[in-house]
């Protein structure tokens, strides 16, 4: 899946289509994608830090990522600020690699809000079907997480619940986190706690807290 695709409709800025200065991305990843060199810098942001995820082929630039931290009731996640792909690199997969490897080996819980372009969706869906990698759906205006399933054609993904409509609004998005982590958990308990809320139609005893950014 092409990393241009994953995130089009997210903040544009005006950057080259990838990195060109490897010596400032001093940091290397254990995330493997082919015969590339997958390295990483910090930078701060308001409310934090972003992580800035960068691909090589040798000291070519080939994809890069900005990471900008979320908090969700104290649990980090990280959304794509902007994403970039060299076009000689296009359709290698890579930046679907370069997704589960954040996720499921550096462990990092990536949320998505915004991008709902086909090929966003079938990336969400490709990862959210990973065995390492489990995906979570929310609302923020009804403050609820709830479970996702892939619809009867297994062409994208849908919530579990009858009445949410994940693709249709500015509401709704997934968090994918690395399967059977202490993230997992968290969230797997604030699912249970909004199908509670959602029975009882009582006040929020659980304290349930919208997604926001820092």
């Amino acid at each position: 899946m092409k990393i241009n695709e994953l995130e089009r409709n997210l903040v544009t800025q005006d950057q080259g289509s990838s990195p060109t200065i490897k010596s400032g991305y001093k940091y290397e990843l254990p995330i493997i994608i082919g015969d590339y060199d997958v390295r990483y810098k910090k930078a701060r942001v308001k409310g934090g830090i972003s992580i800035r995820v960068s691909v090589w082929n040798g000291n070519k630039g080939v994809a890069e990522l900005w990471l900008d931290p979320f908090d969700f009731r104290g649990l980090r996640v990280y959304q794509v600020s902007w994403a970039g792909l060299d076009p000689k690199y296009k359709g290698q997969g890579i930046g679907y690699q370069l997704y589960k490897g954040l996720i499921s080996i550096i462990g990092l819980d990536i949320i998505q809000t915004t991008s709902h372009s086909i090929g966003a969706r079938k990336t969400w869906l490709r990862l959210a079907n990973d065995p390492k990698i489990v995906a979570y759906g929310f609302d923020w205006a009804k403050e609820i997480v709830f479970k996702v399933q892939p619809n009867k054609n297994k062409t994208e993904l849908k919530s579990a619940r009858g009445g949410i409509m994940l693709y249709d609004n500015n509401t709704t998005g997934l968090v994918l986190v690395k399967r059977n982590s202490k993230d997992d958990k968290f969230l797997a308990g604030l699912e249970a706690a909004s199908l509670y809320k959602r029975d009882q139609k009582g006040p929020d005893v659980f304290g349930i807290k919208k997604f926001k950014p820092i």
